[in-house]
């Protein structure tokens, strides 16, 4: 047990999200627009070796809240990264969530003064994230160790799959860290923060109660059409009872003539 769940997004959505970063993000600063740009945090001090403001500034992205709309539009793959994972925990936890924020993150074995991280929770900034989900962009070479997490109190780490877009879930009030790398490559990763949607939840009753109520009008529809049907063969039958009765009484009716 490793109290992560494995999951993943689409390769090549996470493939382009790499390119993009590998190509843009220079000098810890990733541009959104001429005026918009994507900046690292520097004072996160909870990590694996003595902490480097500098480099935590050059090898991490702060996604805030308010950036996401303008990152879904110009960091290819990361929209639909966010919708896939966003249903996938539906599925998983019949949860409705939206992401709330996201940390853009260079790991290798020259971060762990920066993105290398000890023991911590992601509820320390905000209490009401509930579910993580690490995504590692770039794909693992031939050979090369498997990137690797772990929860506090879990019988072993995390080890996520070799291929760009595999991915790990976790409840954010666990305490985890980062295990150094047994690679000497870096990594590009991508985590996403989501807390449970109060509008989502309430679109998705409504819908389902939509739902239930087309159920009903068609279960009425259908026993309406089945009265009716029933009612016809009864018609049908009292007619044809008529006819036969009718056709005995002009028999009976002729027989008696005769005889008389």
């Amino acid at each position: 047990m490793t109290g992560v769940e494995t999951t993943g997004v689409d390769a090549e959505d996470a493939s382009s999200c790499a390119r993009y970063l590998h190509e843009n993000w220079k000098g810890g600063v990733l541009r959104l627009t001429d005026r918009d740009k994507c900046r690292g945090y520097a004072t996160y001090s909870k990590t694996l070796q003595s902490h480097s403001s500098k480099e935590q500034a050059m090898h991490t992205l702060l996604i805030t809240n308010a950036l996401l709309p303008l990152v879904d539009i110009h960091l290819p793959g990361f929209k639909q990264m966010t919708d896939a994972l966003a249903s996938w925990l539906h599925r998983k936890y019949d949860t409705v969530v939206e992401l709330f924020f996201a940390h853009g993150l260079r790991q290798g074995p020259h971060t762990l003064q920066s993105t290398g991280f000890d023991v911590h929770q992601d509820t320390e900034d905000f209490d009401f994230i509930e579910y993580t989900v690490v995504v590692k962009l770039t794909a693992d070479q031939e050979g090369e160790g498997a990137s690797r997490m772990r929860v506090v109190g879990a019988a072993h780490p995390f080890r996520y799959g070799s291929e760009a877009g595999a991915a790990g879930c976790f409840l954010a009030r666990l305490y985890h860290a980062s295990v150094a790398p047994e690679s000497e490559r870096e990594h590009y990763k991508i985590a996403f923060f989501f807390r449970k949607s109060t509008k989502g939840e309430r679109r998705a009753k409504r819908t389902l109660s939509l739902r239930w109520s087309d159920v009903d009008e068609m279960e009425e529809e259908t026993e309406g059409e089945e009265r009716l049907a029933r009612r016809r063969q009864r018609v049908m039958h009292e007619l044809s009872s008529a006819t036969v009765a009718a056709a005995a009484e002009e028999k009976r009716l002729k027989l008696h003539g005769r005889a008389a």
